[in-house]
Order: C-alpha cells, then sequence, then structure tokens
C-alpha cells in the first residue's frame, strides 16, 4: 500500500499514546510503515506500554500479501540487546511458514518485480 492510500486511511484517526514512545502523527506512522518494509521486521519499543519491547514480522501468502505475522515481546530491560537477534530467529521462521503458504521467497519475489 502506497504512503497516500495510508494517509487517506489514517486522516481521520486520533493517536492515543500508551507509551512514552507511541506513534502520534500519521506522517510518524506511515515513515514506521516504510521503515519496516527495508528492514523486514518491525520494533515496537515502549509504544504500547512503558517497559515493553517487542519485534515482528509478516507471514505472507502465495500472492506475498501479509496475512499473519509471529511477534516476540519481553521487558525491555531483558530483551533490548538480543532484539535484532530475535528479528532474524523469527524472520527465518516467518519465511518457513511463508513458503509453506506458497509464498515465494524474497529474492524470487525481487527478481519477479524486476523483470516487470
Amino acid at each position: 500500500m502506497a504512503a497516500a492510500d495510508i494517509a487517506r486511511l489514517l486522516a481521520a484517526v486520533e493517536f492515543v499514546a500508551h507509551g512514552p514512545r507511541t506513534v502520534r502523527t500519521a506522517d510518524a506512522l506511515i515513515a514506521r510503515v516504510e521503515e519496516a518494509r527495508a528492514q523486514g521486521h518491525v520494533v515496537v519499543d515502549e509504544e504500547f506500554e512503558p517497559d515493553l519491547i517487542g519485534v515482528a514480522v509478516p507471514i505472507r501468502d502465495a500472492k506475498r500479501r501479509i496475512i499473519a505475522s509471529l511477534n516476540v515481546s519481553a521487558p525491555r530491560f531483558r530483551f533490548l540487546e538480543r532484539v535484532e537477534e530475535a528479528a532474524a530467529v523469527l524472520a527465518a521462521g516467518a519465511a518457513e511458514l511463508s513458503a509453506e503458504l506458497g509464498a515465494p521467497s524474497a529474492s524470487a519475489a525481487n527478481a519477479q518485480s524486476g523483470a516487470s
């Protein structure tokens, strides 16, 4: 989904703070979505609750649509140093699940989109 489409969907949304780092504007959320797309995962650091951090990765179907996610969260003081490690483990699991659902690998999908 393009940033402009996301902005239209969020036009009437009231952003409410749940944690000290809650995203509070549509522009900030769009930036987070774009960052997550580039990284292949998203880290949520005290956005929902103080002292809570989590990481999530997408699970895709045969058309590469996101249909679910794998995530893990923990107290920030225990997990902060291991978030990227957890993202890699989750990404490997999500890739296996996505493959079982018929999703092409990310490299195959990139090659197909480049050939269009």
